[in-house]
């Protein structure tokens, strides 16, 4: 790897751009660029860059090694000398690698999590959504259970309902402790 990737370029913000200036131009170009959305183009390459730019940029830590390297290689294009340091026509000037061996690494692994976050589609995204959508209408459901219960209690037993229904739901907070106790117990026991 001789090229340092511009990844400000990559999700177009500019370089010293605030972290959720970041995050926002990342979610930008995703939805623009995501495979399910531009179905027949070829946009795999594309988003594993964008994918790629967000693991470097967002982590501060990351952020700054790439920061340093990228301010050094616009240093040396602005004075006219070549990648290693030297002017490109004197070879014999050259320096150190384009980078140290540390930040080849981040960006090899920045690479594979990229990877790993194109495997993502849209579909799964939104089943993601769609498992908390789930357990919030079951919580509903429950809500509405409960009111039910509270109106039943009442039509049985008159205005005594609500005294029913506390007693009820104190027993049962009772057995669920008596019942989590209980487990919590044996745990305890198993382990001596």
């Amino acid at each position: 790897m001789t090229d340092l990737p511009d990844f400000y370029a990559v999700l177009e913000v500019p370089f010293g751009a605030s972290a959720s200036e970041i995050r926002r131009a990342y979610i930008r170009q995703a939805c623009r660029w995501h495979p399910d959305k531009n179905p027949g183009r070829d946009t795999h390459e594309r988003m594993l860059r964008i994918n790629e730019a967000y693991v470097i940029l967002h982590d501060p830590i990351t952020r700054e090694r790439y920061d340093r390297e990228y301010l050094r290689r616009r240093q040396m294009k602005a004075a006219g000398t070549g990648e290693h340091g030297g002017t490109e026509k004197n070879e014999s000037d050259r320096q150190a690698p384009v980078f140290d061996a540390e930040l080849r690494e981040l960006l090899r692994k920045a690479r594979e999590k990229a990877a790993e976050l194109n495997d993502v589609s849209l579909a799964d995204i939104m089943g993601m959504c769609g498992s908390a959508a789930a357990g919030c209408l079951k919580g509903a459901l429950a809500g509405i259970a409960a009111s039910l219960a509270v109106l039943l209690c009442l039509l049985l037993f008159g205005p005594n309902g609500l005294a029913v229904m506390m007693l009820l739901l104190l027993a049962c907070l009772l057995l669920g402790t008596l019942l989590a106790g209980g487990r919590l117990l044996r745990k305890f026991l198993s382990r001596r």
